[in-house]
């Protein structure tokens, strides 16, 4: 919702890292759900020129930029 209809790009990342580790916690294939969603926030966000704010919200939520 904060991705695509609101452009919110920063709000969206910052939530679905958060299912993101949930989902993998409990080993949910919702996982690669999350992670298609992650790439598509990515591929956005570096077209704005906000890579780094991507990198920075990945490490805030530990997840590992591979």
């Amino acid at each position: 919702m904060y991705a695509f209809h609101l452009n919110d790009y920063k709000k969206a990342l910052d939530n679905m890292c958060k299912a993101y580790n949930i989902y993998t916690a409990q080993k949910s294939p919702y996982r690669t759900d999350a992670e298609k969603i992650m790439q598509m926030l990515y591929k956005q966000m570096k077209q704005d020129g906000k890579e780094e704010l991507f990198n920075k919200i990945l490490e805030e939520n530990n997840i590992s930029s591979k």
